[in-house]
């Protein structure tokens, strides 16, 4: 607790004024609390941010793509195939599953 003295005032009024700070009467509640209680909305909803909601779905498709194309890849080296079928078949079964994941998920909001 920090006081500022001025020059007249004694030590023992200082003192007198530190004790009944320390005991002076508490309400029921502190106002923080009442402020806290003040502040609360009646109906609250999640707040969802698009940029973050969106940010994840961009690595999603990112790493299932990338999923995708190291399977098909790994598939077309143990059939021996000349044409990457099975990476590029994964790739686009991949990119149309998550579009039509974000077309349900925009259309629900």
């Amino acid at each position: 607790m920090v006081i500022f003295l001025r020059a007249n005032w004694s030590w023992n009024r200082v003192l007198f004024l530190m004790e009944v700070v320390k005991w002076a009467p508490l309400s029921k509640t502190s106002s923080r609390q009442n402020m806290e209680q003040d502040h609360i909305p009646s109906d609250p909803k999640p707040r969802s941010n698009s940029y973050l909601r969106f940010g994840g779905f961009a690595f999603q498709l990112l790493g299932g793509i990338g999923l995708g194309a190291w399977a098909g890849h790994q598939l077309d080296l143990y059939f021996t195939l000349g044409f990457p079928i099975f990476m590029l078949l994964f790739i686009l079964l991949i990119l149309g599953g998550m579009m039509y994941q974000m077309y349900k998920k925009l259309n629900q909001d």
